[in-house]
């Protein structure tokens, strides 16, 4: 069952708000253009996020981001938690999960395909982090 506030997962406070999105914009403008993803530009330039143009998006797009930024990050801890494929369990008597859903390489690709799906469940899992981790005062609130 989700919890109604789930832990926090990350170290950052940006990671489901509209920060999210000026922050890959940052990103965007100050890094030189992939090739190998050049079509995912296209995707975020219809989010108003190109490339040598601001990002000001208008009240309504602000708050479809907002939302996208929640239900994107709330479907990436679903699908690196709360995993169900029966060949993620390591022994069947346990907890213990395989990490990578393509254990047999590490660039999860098919012989016919990508599969972003693996690829960014590794992703999270990999970088999931609690703020409890990173402070220093073990009587501060998180």
């Amino acid at each position: 069952m989700a919890r109604p506030h789930p832990h926090p997962t990350t170290p950052l406070a940006w990671d489901n708000n509209i920060q999210f999105w000026q922050q890959l914009y940052n990103v965007i403008s100050s890094e030189p253009s992939n090739p190998r993803v050049h079509y995912f530009y296209g995707e975020l330039a219809a989010l108003g996020i190109e490339q040598g143009k601001p990002f000001t998006p208008d009240a309504c797009m602000t708050a479809i981001l907002e939302k996208a930024a929640k239900i994107g990050n709330a479907q990436m801890r679903v699908e690196s938690f709360g995993d169900n494929r029966p060949n993620r369990i390591v022994w069947p008597d346990r907890k213990w999960e395989w990490a990578a859903l393509r254990f047999e390489n590490g660039d999860f690709n098919t012989p016919n395909y990508g599969n972003l799906y693996a690829r960014d469940k590794w992703f999270y899992q990999a970088i999931g982090a609690s703020p409890a981790m990173f402070k220093r005062d073990p009587l501060q609130e998180l």
